[in-house]
Parts: C-alpha cells; sequence; structure tokens
C-alpha cells in the first residue's frame, strides 16, 4: 500500500559479484557489498506517515550453494517517514478601530507584537503541502481567553489561496464562515474541513501552500493584564498526522494616572469668595513593550454648585489634542476634556478657575 516497484523481489548475487579483481564468486572476509533497491512510494501516501521496510538476505558460508539449505538468514529494517504538513501561524496586521495597525518592536533582536484592548488582530495560517493525499483534513484554531472573533467584511475566517496543483474536495479560494458550510465558528473555536486535500505527483518539488486567514480582536478580559504574553495555536490534522504552530502578542495597555490640585489665587488663604485655580495632570507612562497610547479618553470634574459659582468657570490651558466643553446638570457643571489619543510617555496639563461661594457652604 505503500511501495511500489521491487518489494518482494529475489535475486542471487553469487555469480555476478567480483572480489579481489578477477575471481567471481560470493563477497570474501572483510568486503562490503552494497546493494541499491529503488522502491517508489505510491502517489496516494499520507503525510507524516511512518513505515518500515526490511532486507533478508540468506547466507551459505561454505563453497557450493545446497539446493534445500540449511541457510543462515539475517535481516535488516529501515524505517522512513513521508514529509509532513508544514504549518506556520503569523500575526498579519492589527488595528485601533479602522486604521491602525499592530505594533511589532524588536528587543534584543527578538521580534515582540504588542496588542492592546480593543485591536483588531489578523492571524494567516500558510500550509505547505507535500505531494500526496491527506484525507479528513481539518483546521482548528481555539482561541485562548481574552480573545474572540469577530467579522471584518462579513467574515471571521476564509481561504485567501490555494496554490496549483493543489486541491481540496471541500473547499476553494474565497470560501469564508458566511458563505461555505465547511468553515465554522463554535464559541472560541473555527474549523476549516478541507475534505481530501491533494497534491499529485510532479518533477516539481517547489514549495505549493494554502493561505488562511482568521479575524480576532482583544478582549477586555480580566486575563489581558500589562505585558501579559497571549499564544494563539493552530492545529492541522488529517488522517494519519497533525501539525501544529503559534503566535504570540504582548497586551500593551495604557498606564493613566490623573492628579488634581486646588489652588486658590486670590484672598491668600481658601475662604468664599475666593478664586481656585484647578489643575489637571494626566500622565501616561510605561515602557514601550508594555504601555500603549490611550484612545477615546474622557476627562470629567464635576463642578458642585453647592460650592462653586458655576458661571465664573474660566478655560485657562488645554491640550492641542483635546476639546473643552461644559455640560450643566442638578448637582452642579461638567468640565469636560475629550481627545482620541494620549500618546505613551507623555504628560499633559489642563488648567481652569471658578469662584469659591461666600455662603456658608463654602464653610465646608
Amino acid at each position: 500500500e505503500i511501495l511500489s516497484g521491487l518489494v518482494g523481489s529475489e535475486m542471487c548475487i553469487r555469480d555476478s559479484y567480483l572480489t579481489s579483481g578477477t575471481t567471481a564468486g560470493a563477497p570474501y572476509a572483510s568486503e562490503t557489498l552494497i546493494l541499491l533497491l529503488e522502491a517508489p512510494i505510491v502517489e496516494t501516501v499520507a503525510p507524516q506517515l511512518t513505515f518500515q521496510n526490511t532486507a533478508t538476505a540468506s547466507l551459505w558460508y561454505a563453497a557450493g550453494v545446497p539446493t534445500n539449505g540449511p541457510y543462515i538468514q539475517i535481516s535488516d529494517t529501515a524505517t522512513v517517514q513521508t514529509e509532513t504538513i508544514q504549518i506556520q501561524k503569523t500575526i498579519a496586521q492589527g488595528q485601533f478601530g479602522d486604521d491602525a495597525t499592530t505594533t511589532l518592536l524588536e528587543v534584543d533582536g527578538t521580534p515582540i507584537h504588542r496588542a492592546t484592548i480593543g485591536e483588531i488582530l489578523t492571524y494567516d495560517i500558510e500550509l505547505t503541502i507535500p505531494q500526496g493525499l491527506a484525507p479528513s483534513a481539518t483546521l482548528t484554531d481555539t482561541l485562548p481567553d481574552g480573545l474572540a472573533f469577530i467579522a471584518v467584511n462579513g467574515a471571521q475566517g476564509r481561504i485567501l489561496s490555494i496554490d496549483a496543483p493543489i486541491t481540496a474536495t471541500q473547499l476553494t479560494p474565497g470560501d469564508t464562515d458566511a458563505n461555505s458550510p465547511h468553515i465554522t465558528v463554535s464559541g472560541n473555536s473555527i474549523t476549516f474541513d478541507f475534505g481530501t486535500v491533494s497534491r499529485p505527483v510532479t518533477p516539481d518539488t517547489t514549495p505549493k501552500t494554502i493561505t488562511l486567514r482568521l479575524y480576532t480582536y482583544v478582549e477586555d478580559h480580566p486575563t489581558n493584564t500589562r505585558g501579559t504574553p497571549i499564544t494563539n495555536t493552530a492545529t492541522m490534522s488529517w488522517n494519519g498526522g497533525s501539525s501544529t504552530d503559534s503566535a504570540t502578542f504582548n497586551v500593551s495597555r495604557p498606564n493613566i494616572t490623573l492628579q488634581k490640585v486646588l489652588t486658590p489665587t486670590t484672598l491668600g488663604d481658601l475662604q468664599g469668595g475666593s478664586t481656585l485655580l484647578v489643575e489637571l495632570t494626566l500622565r501616561n507612562d510605561g515602557d514601550e513593550i508594555d504601555t500603549t497610547d490611550a484612545h477615546d479618553l474622557v476627562i470629567e470634574d464635576l463642578i458642585q454648585s453647592r460650592y462653586f459659582d458655576p458661571t465664573t468657570l474660566t478655560e485657562l490651558i488645554t491640550p492641542d489634542t483635546f476639546s473643552y466643553s461644559t455640560e450643566d446638570t442638578p448637582d452642579g457643571t461638567i468640565v469636560r476634556y475629550q481627545a482620541t489619543t494620549a500618546p505613551r510617555a507623555t504628560e499633559l496639563y489642563f488648567t481652569f478657575t471658578c469662584l469659591l461661594y461666600t455662603s456658608d457652604a463654602a464653610d465646608e
């Protein structure tokens, strides 16, 4: 079922072997006889198949060969494994919202992917297919805690390409979980059911591949603390073998701190009728592996009408990337600063003033 050609054949080497240069006969002492037998592997063999082939020699040490033995038999077995399906999983691209890309750093010569909460991670999986048949071939990817599948352009997983002459009986390029019953997503697992994957035997031995793409996003999950490595593994399996590969990224989160200081600017010590300077300091500190930019920031400070006169609010300093606004509520006025991004390793200052009432409440 595996080898074709000379398997099971017999031959006599006594009369065809020349020893000592001129004398015909069997090998003499201290001589080595090497026989080379070519037995092609059948074209339907599966990848990663291990098989054994045994050779047996019947020997007679005296001159002449008896018709019916007895012979001395020696044998040896060689073990061979057919080439496997190779799998390579990589982080292809990522984005904050719609257009930002995953940051790839190099630390001491090692590439490190970073991703933050809400970021979309795109994984590419490349399968290098050897010649032969792989029946019941499936690829399964089960996401770890902290990752979830997300549809991008209507698909959570898709077949990008299948190089000719590779064929799969159940999947073709362009198939997705949205249009093919053979790509299924269940919870945090996705399965590509290829059916039988085949690559015909030809003289062309250049690598031929199947490429898949998966879309995931980083959840706001308790496991996704700053600096935590998250590893995602894919497994290609078929009748007779399997291959796995993984890709890892580091969770990168903002490290935001906010400090508020109130300072009277008139009348000396704090008292009713004083004008207060409100200073806010926003920091996003941390190293470039664990800490990332903060996005969609909102800072709110309620100026309570019981203590302060909201009509005296005066904006002083607002960073260029932030907007300043106010909103009246039953309890007072909210001072609000908003920005799309606060870069890592920044310190930002916000200041405004307001008047402290002279009422009895101000004594509190």
